[in-house]
């Protein structure tokens, strides 16, 4: 069985996905980024790229911001057709994971913070912010409207959930059928600490950033076609 996860940067999708590994399977992070470096090829399209990392492994994750909503609807069509487990991770707190990409960005770090360096303070870009939450929002709503008029199952998981409801990846593993052959490491990815307290505190205008929260609203959608586990 082949799995495609649909999500977004600052999701927990790299963690969620390299879970997946603590089965013994093969997983792909981001295969559209740096493909060249990283494959030694370029791929004409979103379809070339598919049958290429899903002959080589068993979980592939896709981001949002790396593909238009065409092309991935593209991707949603390819999994449909090839019987592939569509697993959508959202995060319900649009506005941290567009802050954490802003934070990100203008740390350029994207991992766990060294409490030990000293960072500078900085303004939060109040354009980019937005553009963050709007363009999560049409995504996630178009691929789960998309689904359902598909009539296509999928999990669908709660960022939030998942890391405080530390028994939901084995639910989930169970219900998939997964063999863990290493709890270890995902104990070890449910655990991690990237101090995120820290680097927010670093944000010069956070009022700026809560007034946007209250003009923009989270994304509305109906999960008529979720599996239940």
């Amino acid at each position: 069985m082949k799995y495609c996860i649909i999500t977004d940067e600052r999701t927990g999708g790299t963690c969620f996905t390299s879970m997946f590994s603590g089965c013994s399977l093969k997983v792909c992070h981001d295969p559209q980024t740096r493909s060249k470096d990283r494959f030694y090829r370029e791929f004409k399209d979103e379809i070339d790229l598919l049958k290429f990392v899903y002959e080589r492994y068993d979980v592939v994750k896709l981001c949002y911001v790396s593909f238009s909503i065409e092309q991935y609807t593209n991707i949603l069509d390819y999994c449909i057709q090839h019987n592939i487990v569509i697993i959508v991770l959202h995060r319900d707190d649009i506005y941290k994971r567009a802050q954490s990409k802003c934070v990100a960005n203008q740390l350029k770090l994207y991992n766990i913070l060294d409490a030990k360096k000293d960072y500078k303070s900085f303004h939060i870009h109040i354009k980019t912010y937005e553009s963050l939450l709007q363009h999560y929002n049409k995504h996630i709503c178009s691929h789960i409207q998309y689904l359902n008029d598909s009539n296509k199952p999928y999990y669908f998981i709660i960022y939030e959930e998942l890391y405080t409801n530390k028994s939901l990846i084995y639910q989930l593993f169970d219900h998939l059928s997964l063999t863990i052959t290493n709890k270890k490491h995902i104990e070890k990815l449910l655990n991690l600490d990237y101090k995120t307290d820290l680097k927010n505190k670093l944000i010069l205008n956070q009022n700026e950033l809560d007034k946007i929260n209250t003009k923009i609203q989270k994304p509305s959608f109906i999960l008529t076609n979720s599996i239940n586990f």
